[in-house]
């Protein structure tokens, strides 16, 4: 989700892509440092809308959020889970949702493609979790922890309550459909990286 601090003078994505269009590299985008999922979503962002808007890393995500709190950063795209209570409460206001599709936390809040940026779909800025094993462990082991997980998710109903808090929505998958998913987004993100120029410091 792509949250601003309340003094940026701008209600939606389109309003702080103009500002930032009349005024180069006045917006500022607080991140948890190069290569993050929040660095190269903004990064597709710019390349989609040719805004320049100052990237700024930090060494991770606390110190951005500080920051942006504080003011001294204009925006930062951060998870659904840690900045909402900070939307609800007036701390920061939320511009865009980098997701695919409105989330139900917040139906009013426009995605990215919405805003004015189709094209942006491919680099949702998507957040995932998945657990993974090493190398080599035997099929059945696989296939009994992917079970197990599945479960779990299905019928655990406080961790559905929790996870629907947090704004995350369960995807399960097998192993191989896992696998699959891995590859689609390390192509995904590699695009960005290639469309962009992004680089390590």
């Amino acid at each position: 989700m792509l949250v601003c601090h309340p003094s940026v003078q701008a209600d939606n994505l389109a309003q702080l892509l103009a500002f930032a269009k009349a005024n180069p590299n006045k917006v500022t985008l607080g991140s948890g440092g190069v290569g993050t999922t929040a660095h190269l979503a903004m990064e597709a962002i710019k390349h989609l809308s040719n805004a320049p808007i100052l990237h700024v890393p930090y060494k991770s995500g606390a110190p951005a959020m500080t920051d942006l709190l504080g003011g001294n950063v204009s925006c930062m795209i951060d998870a659904l889970g840690t900045s909402l209570p900070r939307v609800q409460n007036g701390s920061l206001k939320s511009l865009a949702v980098t997701g695919a599709k409105r989330g139900p936390l917040l139906p009013k809040v426009p995605t990215v493609a919405e805003s004015g940026l189709p094209g942006f779909e491919e680099f949702s800025g998507k957040y995932w979790m998945g657990i993974m094993a090493p190398a080599g462990t035997p099929q059945p082991i696989l296939d009994k922890l992917n079970a197990v997980v599945q479960e779990i998710l299905r019928d655990d109903a406080a961790l559905r309550q929790r996870l629907d808090a947090l704004g995350l929505d369960p995807l399960p998958m097998s192993a191989s459909q896992f696998s699959g998913f891995l590859k689609v987004d390390r192509d995904s993100w590699g695009r960005i990286v290639k469309m962009t120029g992004a680089k390590a410091d």
